[in-house]
């Protein structure tokens, strides 16, 4: 069986005909915009391939720093500690001697007293 043509009026055939072309209008811009965000993205990507480096950059030399002054910081710290580790020997050593200074001056007293009870008992008996 063959078709039966389908019958359009004017009005309509004006206003499918205007459709077409408003489609057709915004592929084209469409197309327009695509080939305007292809040739920006292509001006943009080496830029954005140097400040990818920049930051990959930036942040060695934050961590290299960063390392750096904690390595300062604990050299600083241990050279501290072994200064105040050196005083509090040197302290020590000075309350030892005087410590054992006053520890024999305390044994002849009382090796002096001791011999003075003793002669005077000695006396009394006698």
């Amino acid at each position: 069986m063959p078709k039966k043509p389908v019958y359009a009026t004017y009005d309509e055939l004006t206003a499918a005909k205007e459709e077409l072309q408003a489609q057709i209008s915004s592929l084209i811009a469409g197309k327009a915009s695509k080939d305007e965000n292809q040739a920006a993205s292509v001006h943009l990507e080496p830029q954005l391939r140097e400040l990818e480096k920049r930051v990959i950059d930036n942040a060695n030399t934050a961590s290299e720093a960063s390392q750096r002054v904690a390595s300062d910081a604990k050299s600083h710290t241990d050279h501290a500690a072994q200064v105040t580790l050196n005083e509090a020997k040197d302290i020590i050593q000075k309350l030892n001697l005087e410590r054992n200074k006053s520890e024999a001056e305390l044994g002849a007293k009382i090796a002096h007293v001791d011999s003075s009870l003793r002669n005077s008992f000695a006396d009394e008996l006698t």
